[in-house]
């Protein structure tokens, strides 16, 4: 009976000699591998800033406030052509319509004339300056012509494929110096690279903007490029 028991328990190791444990289940591996994560960022200066403005008008009548708000969106695109802005980097394609309650509707009398209902007629207007020195002046003239809300101020870079690039190779080197670092700890040797997996993006530094700042410029902030990068490396 001893000697049975000796056997099994030797087949069972040599069995399992090659395979991992992972929710106290054996799982077969094929390769001794190291797994790393590498991240990188890299900082540039924005050259280009998108904005996002809106024109609306509150009215009974929706055809008459389509008109007057129409009129106004042409004459904020003519400036902005007229300031160098190109056609293409310029759309004002949203249109909405949409109810406006009244925040304290008054109670009606018996025998009164409901109160005619209000519709608010907005259109968005996004434009991309490619001169900065250019973005006060254009929000200002934009404000004065009938914008009624600057919805926001996006800067980022021309570069930006260039610098995801630069990014990637940074988060790749990353991750291969700390396979590298692990797989000496333990006295391994690093092998070559057997899987490689990517992700990333562009992230903004935050920019705040009030309507009272058109007129006196603002601090425009940093694009920051970051990339991450998982990958798989035999040991040996």
């Amino acid at each position: 009976m001893m000697r049975r028991m000796v056997v099994i328990v030797i087949g069972f190791l040599v069995i399992c000699g090659n395979c991992s444990f992972a929710a106290d289940q054996c799982v077969m591996t094929d390769q001794n591998l190291i797994k790393v994560n590498g991240s990188a960022s890299v900082q540039a200066e924005p050259d280009r800033a998108r904005i996002r403005m809106q024109v609306s008008e509150i009215t009974t009548s929706i055809i008459e406030a389509k008109k007057n708000v129409d009129k106004k969106v042409l004459k904020i695109q003519n400036m902005m052509v007229e300031a160098g802005l190109d056609k293409a980097d310029i759309s004002a394609a949203n249109f909405r319509v949409y109810q406006t309650p009244e925040p304290h509707p008054p109670l009606q009398k018996a025998g009164e004339q409901p109160q005619e209902i209000k519709y608010t007629v907005s259109r968005d207007v996004i434009a991309i300056v490619k001169e900065l020195d250019q973005l006060d002046r254009i929000l200002d003239a934009a404000i004065s012509l009938g914008t009624n809300e600057v919805r926001g101020v996006d800067f980022f870079s021309s570069k930006e494929e260039e610098l995801t690039h630069e990014a990637l190779i940074n988060a790749a080197e990353n991750a291969r110096v700390k396979a590298k670092v692990l797989a000496g700890k333990f006295g391994c040797e690093l092998g070559k690279v057997v899987l490689i997996q990517e992700s990333g993006g562009v992230r903004p530094m935050p920019m705040l903007m009030e309507r009272s700042m058109v007129a006196t410029g603002f601090a425009q902030g940093e694009v920051e490029i970051t990339a991450q990068v998982y990958a798989e490396f035999e040991i040996k």
